[in-house]
């Protein structure tokens, strides 16, 4: 008798087409090999011949088992019938119109079986202009507690689960909603695991959107079809979690999310009447569950639209929604070291909706573009522009360079100084990003911030700060630069010589990565005192002034000695 397999695949399909062959060839490619693993494709009741598809594929492919079953409405019903079927310790759930990347049930499971994961999300990517969620796949992590992550942003069901976790919870796909059974499926998951782990270093799971637009998500009458899910999350999160930020984090995914959805759906609906009940529906979630805790860290627009929805106004609502979804421009204005947004209905008497509703002071970002870095000397200069999201800079606009000191909490400043932003334009910013920039430039010499006070030793990052009008913007420096900026690994030796001590200290200028930014790495260096000073520069002051050196870091090789004669006179 053959082991149980490791993984057991589970494929909902109905009306697939030829896109379940690449998703079970996607199974077939798994680097885990078809020995370790079983699939189980549930046709539920197909009527475009997907069905003698899938007969065809497993006549060849006995690590393929497909089941044929009427038609029940959704994927939770073929889903609960693969359960019931799986023989592997873990089980994952696919969809016929996806494919997976060909390592991922191996780095998963290999995940899983390291860390005792209950449950392992294996990173998403969308083909064909689906979205997923990305926000929690940034990197591998082996432990994703619930409340300290975001996984809860991931509430499908497309991931590695233990079977026998599974069974000791009787966790089931809901059968009695049309839309978002998977929803309660995977939130008690969550709420139930021990260990929720995470694959993010590599592309797991790919999620198309079907050229016949016949995904689930995306059939008509979809804001009252949503509504039964919503009032099943709605009760399920209060009744499991306690009151306090737990709970409001978990209701808050939902009320950013599913407004979302539910306003757009909401706004493709012809029938007035049908659209009034379904918004009023809506707007009792708001009023009963989106309290102040809740609303509390939404973007500005989430939580306009979720109080246009509170006041009952729904064609404001709907309209807000669109806005966002055609990415219509808007302004902003400054006014008491706080930024608004002037989105539709920014002090309109007749919308009602305080300036409170509109601030975006904290999500606008800070970008630049660091067009030069390199050494002269003892010191590190760099030049480029800064540009505050969606708010121009005023003539007053200020830029400093921060040196920080990681895991510390020693801090220099160094004004930068203004200068023509022109000919030092992000590629990647349109010509009105590129004309709000403003230029600068800053020398940074090591010596002096690094050897004169503080913890001198470990490693410092640097940051741009932009000040103006009373709001201040913060960037980490280097993660947008040109390509002749690299200044890799980059090592000067610096020394101060003072009257009774002096100190050497090896500095490394380094990028962390392709899209991070820049550091200084600062470690002790002996004294080298045979070697030439190459620069003097910045006399500390005071009564015994010490003066700054570069030194090479690498002495040069002596030339070789050569042997003499005696010199013979002649006699």
């Amino acid at each position: 008798m053959s082991a149980a397999p490791e993984v057991s695949v589970v494929v909902a399909a109905y009306n697939a087409g030829d896109l379940v062959t690449r998703c079970v060839e996607s199974v077939e490619r798994q680097t885990l090999g078809t020995a370790a693993l079983e699939c189980i494709v549930v046709d539920d009741g197909s009527t475009d011949g997907t069905g003698t598809e899938l007969d065809g594929l497993a006549a060849t492919r006995p690590w393929l088992r497909v089941v044929h079953q009427d038609n029940s409405g959704g994927p939770a019903g073929p889903r609960n019938t693969g359960l019931d079927l799986v023989s592997g310790r873990y089980v994952f759930f696919l969809d016929a119109d996806d494919w997976l990347g060909e390592q991922a049930l191996e780095r998963m499971l290999a995940m899983a079986t390291e860390h005792g994961s209950d449950i392992v999300l294996g990173k998403m990517v969308g083909a064909g202009g689906r979205t997923v969620p990305k926000s929690m796949f940034g990197r591998d992590q082996p432990d994703a507690p619930l409340f300290e992550s975001r996984v809860y942003w991931a509430l499908n069901p497309l991931k590695l689960f233990r079977k026998q976790f599974l069974q000791e919870h009787g966790l089931r796909f809901r059968t009695d909603l049309p839309v978002g059974q998977d929803q309660p499926f995977v939130a008690m998951a969550y709420l139930r695991a021990k260990r929720i782990s995470v694959v993010g270093g590599y592309d797991c799971y790919y999620a198309d959107l079907r050229a016949d637009g016949k995904n689930n998500t995306r059939r008509p009458g979809g804001a009252r079809r949503r509504l039964p899910f919503l009032r099943a999350m709605f009760e399920l999160v209060p009744a499991e979690v306690p009151e306090g930020p737990d709970r409001d984090l978990l209701l808050r995914r939902h009320f950013q999310s599913e407004q979302r959805e539910f306003l757009e759906h909401l706004g493709l609906e012809e029938d007035p009447e049908v659209r009034a009940e379904a918004f009023a529906v809506f707007q009792g979630f708001v009023r009963e569950w989106c309290a102040e805790g809740v609303l509390q860290g939404l973007p500005a627009n989430d939580r306009f639209r979720l109080e246009l929805i509170r006041l009952g106004k729904v064609d404001e609502a709907i309209r807000a929604m669109r806005f966002k979804l055609d990415e219509e421009p808007w302004e902003t204005t400054v006014e008491n070291g706080r930024v608004f947004a002037c989105y539709p209905g920014f002090r309109d008497p007749d919308v009602g909706v305080p300036d409170d509703f509109f601030d975006v002071t904290d999500e606008l970002v800070l970008g630049h573009y660091l067009a030069e870095a390199k050494w002269s000397g003892a010191a590190l200069k760099l030049a480029g522009t800064v540009r505050p999201d969606r708010c121009p800079p005023s003539p007053g606009a200020r830029t400093t360079l921060l040196v920080r000191e990681r895991g510390g909490g020693t801090e220099y400043r160094l004004p930068c100084v203004p200068v023509d932003a022109a000919g030092r334009r992000n590629p990647e910013w349109n010509a009105r990003q590129c004309d709000e920039a403003v230029g600068f430039e800053v020398a940074l010499p090591p010596i002096e911030v690094i050897l004169r006070s503080g913890p001198d030793l470990g490693v410092w990052d640097l940051y741009l700060e932009l000040e103006d009008r009373g709001v201040s913007w913060r960037t980490r420096l280097g993660s947008r630069r040109a390509p002749g900026t690299d200044v890799g690994e980059d090592v000067r030796t610096l020394v101060r010589f003072g009257r009774r001590t002096s100190r050497a200290r090896k500095v490394t200028s380094y990028f962390v990565g392709p899209r991070s930014g820049l550091s200084l790495r600062v470690k002790r260096a002996p004294m080298r005192l045979g070697t030439f000073l190459k620069h003097f520069a910045w006399p500390t002051g005071g009564q015994h002034d010490a003066h700054l050196a570069l030194v090479p870091f690498r002495r040069e090789k002596p030339a070789p000695s050569r042997t003499r004669g005696t010199a013979r006179g002649r006699g």
